[in-house]
């Protein structure tokens, strides 16, 4: 288990450390795979659709500035930045596979918890197995955005793009911060 000193390092070097040119092409690389994957399986599973939104230019401008911040900013420090050893680190490749493992459990087993206690609007779409699948496959990506470049910049970003598609584009809702 990593002290507190440790993770506070970790912390502090995956917002720090801004990734190179090949990261940055490695994170759109992986960005465009992974909508090539999740868009298809989230209409197959039901739960995204080719459908614009039909909230305002002002609430959607509003909802992408939010959710720079929450879900994708702080959901990528949790589950990736705070859980997972960054490559700096010394650290086996079967613990950092560990480690990635909890941390994609917990980040999938967060969502239907956060719709039963904190967002009770949300938690039909929150305990969707289709939604959980595609959860999944979310964190795996960021995961891999995260390990290829050591910020969690990439992964925020691909998170960002994530929300913001599914709510312009996908049929997606609002879920307000609160509920």
């Amino acid at each position: 288990m990593p002290s507190l000193p440790n993770i506070a390092r970790r912390l502090r070097l995956s917002i720090a450390t801004w990734p190179d040119r090949a990261g940055w092409r490695d994170a759109l690389l992986l960005t465009t795979v992974w909508a090539a994957v999740a868009v298809p399986l989230g209409i197959g599973l039901g739960v995204a659709r080719w459908e614009a939104s039909s909230s305002s230019r002002g609430e959607l401008l509003a909802f992408a500035a939010m959710a720079i911040v929450i879900p994708s900013l702080a959901e990528e420090i949790l589950f990736r930045a705070l859980l997972i050893p960054h490559r700096s680190e010394s650290v086996s490749v079967g613990n950092r596979l560990a480690w990635a493992g909890f941390a994609l459990a917990v980040f999938v087993a967060y969502h239907p918890l956060n719709g039963w206690l904190l967002k009770v609007s949300a938690a039909t779409v929150f305990t969707d197995p289709g939604f959980l699948t595609l959860a999944a496959l979310l964190g795996v990506v960021c995961t891999l955005a995260y390990w290829r470049t050591g910020s969690i910049w990439p992964a925020v970003g691909i998170h960002w793009l994530t929300v913001v598609a599914w709510k312009v584009c996908l049929g997606g809702r609002i879920i307000l911060v609160a509920s």
